[in-house]
């Protein structure tokens, strides 16, 4: 009897591990001034995204999902759209990244089962008869770009005076936390707010922002995280970024500075513990 409880609980735990949202198509509508990238699965999906730099790229992490039929990276070549990879962020979660050539204008939406991501493209040439057809070169395989590698060394580099631009912020959720990334040109001088209930408040001093869709929120609400929701803003005077973190529940952060990179740790919540009452 003992045994077979056992049996049930393993199963029962392979089950809730079992994403149920499988990514089986990739569509492209492609229209004259505009591009339409369709990630499909079998039910409709929740997601978060970030936008990255260096190169330009938008990252979209679909929660409760697995990969499908669908290929690890497509060759988009309709610029300023470059590829489209898909990698496993952990064991629920499927990473799809766009990267561009170029900043473009772009908007993250879903319909039914899909995911579509809308970009606004280069209309195309109308060739000319009297030129000859040419045959393009087979395209090289990308590397598939993930979170950076962050030293574990101290840093203890001075903070210049010099005005730093901030360049990103990024979410990873884990295991056992969910990680912030913020970045910056160079190592930049902070404060850490805790006063409010439920938010956690990052001012950065000196820092303007590069470009105005880093400032973009961050709906985090759909993975088990206490982070609930990124809210980036800067000053209209002055050069202050001040970072909204708000949570579900009141926590503090572990704060690690690394060079160009400031990183808070918040720790997973811990699990619920339900007594069970015997049935009389």
């Amino acid at each position: 009897m003992g045994i077979f409880l056992g049996l049930v609980a393993f199963a029962g735990a392979l089950l809730a591990q079992t994403p149920s949202n499988r990514l089986d198509k990739v569509l492209l509508d492609d229209e004259s001034t505009k591009l339409r990238i369709k990630i499909r699965g079998s039910e409709p999906p929740t997601f978060t995204q970030s936008s990255l730099t260096d190169p330009p790229r938008v990252v979209i992490e679909i929660s409760d999902a697995a990969r499908g039929d669908i290929a690890a990276v497509y060759d988009v070549d309709r610029p300023p759209v470059k590829k489209l990879t898909f990698e496993k962020a952990d064991a629920t979660t499927v990473r799809a990244t766009v990267t561009f050539s170029r900043e473009p204008r772009y908007s993250v939406t879903t319909k039914d089962n899909d995911v579509i991501i809308e970009v606004e493209v280069e209309k195309r040439k109308t060739p000319d008869p009297s030129d000859p057809i040419k045959k393009d070169p087979p395209p090289k395989r990308p590397k598939v770009i993930d979170l950076p590698p962050i030293p574990d060394d101290v840093d203890t580099a001075p903070v210049s005076d010099a005005t730093k631009r901030l360049t990103w912020v990024g979410f990873h959720h884990a295991k056992d936390l969910s990680r912030i990334f913020v970045r910056t040109t160079a190592k930049v001088g902070y404060s850490l707010g805790t006063e409010k209930a439920k938010l956690v408040e990052v001012t950065l001093k000196q820092t303007k922002v590069a470009r105005s869709n880093v400032t973009r929120f961050l709906d985090t609400s759909f993975f088990p995280s206490v982070v609930r929701r990124i809210e980036t803003k800067a000053t209209r005077k002055g050069e202050v970024v001040t970072i909204a973190i708000h949570l579900r529940a009141n926590a503090a952060p572990v704060v690690k500075q690394r060079g160009e990179y400031l990183i808070f740790d918040f720790a997973a919540p811990a699990a619920k513990r339900v007594e069970l009452t015997p049935a009389r």
